[in-house]
């Protein structure tokens, strides 16, 4: 009687693994980057309500600060994958974005992590990421939907941008027209949108779903 039972219940696991499976779409977003600026390799988070990836007000966490400050997608994906509590599953965007440009990539999801956050850090700048915290992919009745917004850039981490200076030596001006000048903070500052890149259209994001 217990090896039926057991036998039982191991059939309606299965079962309700494939069912959720059955329910994974994939994905196709695309990126718009209308700035000056490339942008860098992105890191990616699908997962549940009640979660966010960063919030303004709110000092950025090691993902975060790894990214947006450095750039490094392994470091963003390893503090969250190491998280015990994180509901949902991290990846990054190859390649990243560049100037006046747009790239796009796939991505396979199911309703149980119906929620999109990602960053994409601003290329020559100290800590300044563009990105969007919980887009919805999926609506109330667990169906697929195309999203389309644009993002804002953000400051974020325990560097302060100041201005644009010209670089000294011309061998350096005609590599970089200009670079970051940079002040470290004592204690972490806050997320905040950016005031260096205040243009409310500085990117967008078309979210897709190739399943209907």
């Amino acid at each position: 009687m217990r090896y039926f039972t057991a036998l039982i219940l191991i059939i309606l696991a299965v079962s309700a693994v494939q069912a959720q499976d059955n329910k994974a779409c994939i994905f196709e977003i695309k990126i718009l980057n209308n700035s000056d600026f490339t942008l860098s390799p992105g890191g990616y988070l699908l997962h549940k309500e009640g979660y966010s990836l960063f919030e303004i007000g709110q000092k950025a966490t090691s993902a975060v600060k790894s990214l947006c400050e450095e750039g490094h997608t392994q470091d963003f994906l390893y503090y969250l994958r190491n998280d015990k509590d994180l509901p949902g599953t991290a990846f990054f965007f190859p390649g990243g974005v560049a100037a006046r440009g747009e790239a796009v990539a796939r991505f396979k999801t199911t309703p149980e992590f119906p929620l999109l956050s990602f960053l994409h850090k601003i290329s020559f700048s100290d800590d300044t990421c563009v990105g969007i915290n919980g887009l919805s992919l999926f609506d109330n009745s667990g169906k697929p939907v195309e999203v389309s917004v644009t993002l804002k850039a953000y400051d974020i981490g325990t560097r302060e941008n100041i201005h644009k200076r010209p670089p000294k030596h011309p061998l350096l001006d005609a590599l970089r027209p200009a670079y970051w000048k940079v002040k470290d903070t004592r204690p972490q500052q806050p997320i905040k949108l950016s005031t260096l890149f205040p243009d409310p259209e500085i990117a967008s994001v078309t979210v897709t779903p190739l399943c209907r």
